[in-house]
Parts: C-alpha cells; sequence; structure tokens
C-alpha cells in the first residue's frame, strides 16, 4: 500500500518520497486513518517502525486544510503583525527539554 492511499495530500506524500519512504508501516497504515478521522488511539509498535510519523503526517494535513480556510486579508494582516513564523519542535517523550528550549518556548507564548 502506497502513501498516496492513505488519502494524505500530494504535497506531503512527495515530502514522505523525498525523504526516502515508499512503503507506510503496518503502524502507520493502521493509525492515519483513525487520527485523520479525529479518532484518539493508542498504538504499540516496536522503535523506529514510524510511530511519530503516523502522529504527525495527520496533524501537518489538519494544519494545511486550516490554513487554506483563513480568509486572506485575515492572513496577510496577521503576517505584517507577527513578522515571524510559527515553529513547532517535537521531542520523544524520553528527550528532557533544557532550560534553553523551556525559554524559547516561553518567549514565544
Amino acid at each position: 500500500m502506497p502513501f498516496r492511499a492513505l488519502n494524505l495530500s500530494p504535497q506531503i506524500v512527495q515530502a514522505v518520497r523525498d525523504a526516502g519512504y515508499t512503503e507506510p508501516t503496518p503502524i502507520q497504515i493502521a493509525a492515519i486513518p483513525l487520527i485523520s478521522a479525529g479518532h484518539d488511539i493508542i498504538g504499540i509498535a516496536q522503535t523506529g517502525t514510524g510511530k511519530t510519523a503516523a502522529f504527525v503526517l495527520p496533524i501537518l494535513m489538519k494544519l494545511a486544510q486550516s490554513k487554506q480556510t483563513v480568509t486572506q486579508p485575515y492572513n496577510a494582516a496577521r503576517n505584517r503583525q507577527s513578522g515571524s513564523d510559527l515553529s513547532l519542535t517535537l521531542r520523544n517523550s524520553s528527550e528532557n527539554g533544557n532550560s534553553a528550549d523551556r525559554k524559547r518556548y516561553q518567549d514565544a507564548c
């Protein structure tokens, strides 16, 4: 089953392909459709099987879709006011953020 069969956008499928992945793993095949549909899931799979991608790819889809629903005037005004882009950092739950990471988060909020 190719990634495009999981109803991911062509841009995300291309990004996944550019990253060197050709076929989704079993956890991705099981999780992506459920997460995309808004369901909460608990998935258990061995390290390195793509659990993070199974979680993140549907989130990226939702972010891309929500960006398309924002009106152009609002978007232009917001960009002029903020002057910066939003970034998101994901960490493995076993990693603890250091004080510099916490400071950047606090400054961003």
